[in-house]
């Protein structure tokens, strides 16, 4: 009865009844595996694919931290180089007091300027 109702299933679907013989492609198929169960093994023995994801995240991180830090001590060169180009241009143009008034001027200012600023960069924009 099971044997009618399969093959008028395989009859409705067109589909051919094949019976699994074992040949010779399933001895090569163990054969490969077999190999490459024995390629895995020795694999494993070496030691060198020791692969942690975790430190190859904190490489990149550091490997990107140390670009940012180059570019920022780049900028800072440049922008220092121009100011304190500026500053002497001045002082050769204007008297040495003008650039004494200014330094007292920036004395006096800073805390005003550089203390608002550093509260919104921690706090962020809510002060």
């Amino acid at each position: 009865m099971k044997k009618d109702f399969n093959s008028n299933i395989d009859n409705f679907y067109k589909e051919k009844v094949t019976s699994y013989d074992k040949s010779k492609e399933d001895d090569v198929y163990i054969n490969n595996l077999e190999n490459m169960k024995k390629y895995m093994d020795s694999i494993e023995e070496v030691n060198h694919l020791n692969l942690s994801l975790e430190s190859i995240i904190n490489e990149a991180i550091e490997k990107r931290e140390t670009k940012i830090t180059k570019k920022e001590t780049i900028y800072f060169l440049i922008l220092s180089t121009v100011i304190m180009t500026l500053l002497v241009m001045i002082t050769m143009i204007v008297s040495i007091n003008f650039i004494i008034c200014l330094q007292i001027f920036m004395i006096l200012a800073a805390p005003f300027i550089i203390i608002p600023i550093a509260l919104t960069k921690t706090r962020g924009n809510n002060i």
